[in-house]
């Protein structure tokens, strides 16, 4: 099974991320990074020293000046703003291709754990942690998994983004492989080590600000209406009151540290809005 890739400055990206870049002038989202807001901020004090030197006819500068840097101070602006819009459509790009893969992505089941046992095709999503799958070239792996035989060169790129391929093999360091991966050459036996496709429910808190840092796996988080993916040692912030959710759409086991701010941190303070185990 392939999965088109979408290049950074498709038009199905850019388009949204235009808009999106004027939706997030709203002075709530620039407060979000301190940094640009005190550029935005700034914008804003030169645009009124450039209207008051225009119509005024009295300025600190002279006009065409202060409307340069006025100018400037936008576009910088923009062009965060674009640039944010932009990681965050393909981001939601890259979970809704990975929700489709989960889906459709056929395993070759083994009867017996071991290379050359009957094989039975079935869904990835009806495998089980315990399952043994037999994985060639050309095929996808169905879910995180352990190499208990043989040896193959994968292409991870999907999911780490690195283009050069590793090579997997049973025992040492180099036994573990990650569901959504392409395996280029060779075979190899994967046990299963997690049951795939495991998410918490979508909630918010009222009295807390979380801060989530991946220590293992593949991540992809929604805040509000971003969506992000999550590599080990990187980081998210949760305002409080933010819908947000944690899932680990690629199958990998996802492990995290939450860390909790606010005036109360009781387990109680959660509202579910959404929930697989009916909680909401």
């Amino acid at each position: 099974m392939t999965t088109k890739k979408l290049s950074m400055f498709d038009p199905s990206l850019v388009k949204p991320a235009l808009v999106g870049a004027l939706q997030k002038l709203d002075v709530r989202v620039q407060l979000r990074n301190p940094v640009m807001f005190v550029v935005y901020v700034g914008s804003i004090f030169t645009t009124g020293l450039w209207m008051q030197a225009v119509f005024g006819g009295q300025g600190e500068a002279p006009a065409w000046f202060i409307g340069v840097t006025t100018l400037w101070l936008w576009f910088t602006v923009l062009f965060a703003n674009f640039a944010e819009a932009l990681a965050e459509g393909r981001s939601k790009a890259q979970a809704a291709a990975l929700r489709r893969t989960k889906k459709t992505i056929m395993a070759k089941k083994l009867r017996e754990p071991r290379y050359g046992a009957q094989t039975d095709f079935m869904l990835g999503t009806e495998l089980r942690r315990g399952d043994v799958v037999l994985v060639e070239a050309g095929d996808m792996i169905p879910a995180d998994g352990e190499v208990i035989e043989g040896v193959a060169s994968v292409n991870e790129s999907a999911i780490t983004g690195e283009s050069a391929p590793v090579i997997r093999e049973a025992g040492g360091d180099f036994s573990a492989v990650t569901g959504g991966t392409t395996v280029l050459s060779d075979w190899i036996v994967v046990r299963i080590s997690v049951n795939p496709g495991g998410r918490l429910s979508l909630q918010s808190h009222k009295h807390r600000a979380e801060h989530w840092t991946v220590v293992n796996g593949i991540a992809t988080v929604t805040v509000g209406d971003s969506v992000r993916k999550l590599a080990r040692a990187q980081s998210i912030d949760i305002p409080k009151g933010a819908k947000h959710r944690l899932e680990s759409l690629d199958s990998t086991v996802v492990e995290i540290i939450e860390v909790q701010f606010g005036d109360y941190l009781g387990e109680d303070d959660i509202i579910r809005y959404d929930d697989a185990y009916n909680r909401a």
